[in-house]
This record gives structure tokens, C-alpha cells and sequence, in this order.
């Protein structure tokens, strides 16, 4: 039973924690503009040849994929892989829905306060993450339970 629900843990990690982080940084990576810094942590890593060489074919897809996915997506990703790790350790939903609330509402807070674009598409995909991790979170609970 013990290996069952490791499994079943080892499951949500990959699919609900890394995989929409390495989605969300991919698109960064090979469809963003290179004078993001993370393009100068490349540089310091020494990778940045490969990085530019990959780059060099990626690039020439970016005007085939929507602007919700090249601009959108990858902050949705990063608040659904930030939840679902957060469920790992809190059983309380209203500690991630908390945080997910305060996701949305720092993009809100771009119209005045907080640094940066507001974006009514990066508000939505993040409205769409926060939901759906929250669904499988809760059809997790339900899984372990069993």
C-alpha cells in the first residue's frame, strides 16, 4: 500500500510540478526574447552556444504559435506547478487557494501598483491553472484516499 500511494506521489510530482515548469521554461528558452537575463545565467553556464544554436531553428516557429502561449502560458504554468507543489505539504486548500488568489491578483495590480504589463489573457490562463490544479488536486485527494 505504502509503494502504491509513493507512486501514486512520484505521478502528481512529474506531470503537476516539473512538467509545467520545463513546458513553461522551453517556451521561455527557445521562443523569448534573448535579453532576458536568464539568457546572461546561459552565458555565465557557458551553454549559451547551444542555447543560441537551438534558438536559431526554434525561432523560425514563433509567428505559427499563439500569443497566449508564447506570453501567457508560461506564468499560468509556473502558478499551476507552485500549487501543486504547495499541496504536497499543506492539506489546508485554503493555504494554496490563498496563493493562487494572490497570483491573480498581483496580475490585476499590474494596471496600478506592481511592476509590469497587465495582460487580461495572462489573467485568465492564470484563472484557467488555478482551476484546474485545484480539480486535480482534488481528484488526488480522492485517488490516495482509496
Amino acid at each position: 500500500m505504502g509503494s502504491y500511494i509513493n507512486n501514486l506521489k512520484l505521478k502528481f510530482v512529474i506531470i503537476n510540478i516539473i512538467l509545467p515548469i520545463l513546458l513553461g521554461g522551453t517556451i521561455y528558452v527557445f521562443f523569448r526574447s534573448s535579453d532576458l537575463l536568464m539568457f546572461s545565467w546561459f552565458k555565465f553556464l557557458k551553454i549559451d552556444g547551444f542555447i543560441h544554436f537551438i534558438r536559431k531553428y526554434t525561432v523560425l516557429y514563433q509567428k505559427n504559435i499563439p500569443y497566449y502561449i508564447l506570453y501567457s502560458l508560461p506564468d499560468g504554468l509556473w502558478v499551476y506547478s507552485f500549487i501543486a507543489f504547495l499541496s504536497l505539504y499543506f492539506k489546508n486548500k485554503f493555504i494554496y487557494t490563498l496563493l493562487g488568489t494572490i497570483s491573480a491578483a498581483v496580475e490585476i495590480l499590474q494596471l496600478w501598483f506592481v511592476p509590469g504589463t497587465f495582460d487580461i489573457l495572462d489573467l485568465i490562463i492564470i484563472i484557467l491553472c488555478i482551476l484546474t490544479i485545484m480539480f486535480v488536486i482534488k481528484l488526488n485527494i480522492k485517488e490516495n484516499k482509496k
